[in-house]
């Protein structure tokens, strides 16, 4: 662990930036850690939670969730809580790279293109977007990355993101309200 805290401390720019490089040496020591025990601890949804949620989304207010969690438990909360439909098509975007990430958002972009041409405004909208930390790290400090995102989240219904840290929440609250 040593090693890393050089480069923990190094990273003493603010905002996406730093949020990546975090995110980068988080990755490569979540990739390299030999587990010895696990523990968990099950949070219950409040009453209420999932009849809430219909009626916003039936309001026409879309609807985001952001955590730090992992995306698996992130999909497993969205969808116990009824942000994410059943039906819904949930579409994943992961950023290992500014390449990938490029790639990626560009092959969804066409996907929900498609989608538009092809459905209602109703089934297109039954559309889930999870996006983890390091993309969102990419879409931010990219402008071309930036816009590709902000269509494919204009088509969907609810967006997860994941594995983001306070400083991309903030970012992700500023995006919302410009």
């Amino acid at each position: 662990m040593r090693r890393y805290d050089g480069v923990i401390a190094s990273t003493t720019q603010s905002g996406g930036e730093r949020s990546f490089q975090l995110a980068e040496v988080a990755l490569e020591i979540e990739a390299k850690l030999e587990i010895v025990g696990i523990s968990a601890i099950e949070d219950k949804l409040r009453l209420g939670v999932s009849e809430a949620v219909e009626r916003l989304r039936h309001a026409g207010i879309k609807l985001w969730m952001l955590t730090g969690d992992g995306q698996e438990s992130a999909v497993s909360v969205a969808r116990s809580s009824a942000l994410i439909r059943e039906q819904a098509r949930v579409m994943v975007l992961q950023g290992t790279s500014v390449k990938a990430t490029r790639k990626l958002l560009a092959a969804r972009h066409a996907e929900v293109q498609q989608r538009r041409l092809r459905h209602s405004s109703r089934s297109r909208r039954d559309l889930a977007v999870v996006i983890d930390g390091a993309a969102l790290a990419h879409c931010f400090r990219n402008k071309e990355l930036h816009s590709l995102l902000m269509y494919i989240v204009l088509e969907s219904s609810t967006v997860i993101a994941c594995r983001v840290s306070a400083s991309q929440k903030a970012q992700i609250v500023e995006m919302v309200q410009t």
